[in-house]
């Protein structure tokens, strides 16, 4: 599970604590946002403390800010809808740099 590309876009999902069912996060227009997605879904399950099968893409990426006795109760809504927003709020910070830009070669100088 994580991030995947699926049709032209994004998507990412993951497998449910302690059940085998998956967990679809959404579609993204970048990797980096549905790998960003997929680790504030695990965070929003597991807390800083995931589980040694379990890993962040980005580990030292910051986490949503959700106190503990809220993350506790959070809903499978609860968790897609932060989800997307942390990925799009952090995709930016985490894109690929844009390719260099060419420069073109000055034409020689005409000879007198």
């Amino acid at each position: 599970m994580g991030a995947r590309r699926r049709q032209g876009r994004w998507a990412s999902e993951l497998r449910m604590p302690r059940t085998r069912t998956r967990l679809w996060i959404g579609t993204f227009g970048s990797p980096e946002e549905a790998a960003l997605a997929y680790d504030a879904a695990i965070f929003c399950f597991y807390g800083a403390r995931i589980p040694r099968s379990r890993r962040f893409n980005f580990p030292n990426a910051p986490r949503p800010n959700i106190p503990e006795h809220i993350r506790l109760g959070l809903t499978i809504s609860n968790i897609r809808a932060i989800a997307g927003n942390y990925a799009r709020k952090l995709a930016v910070y985490f894109a690929p740099p844009p390719p260099p830009a060419q420069v073109a070669e000055a034409a020689p100088a005409p000879a007198s």
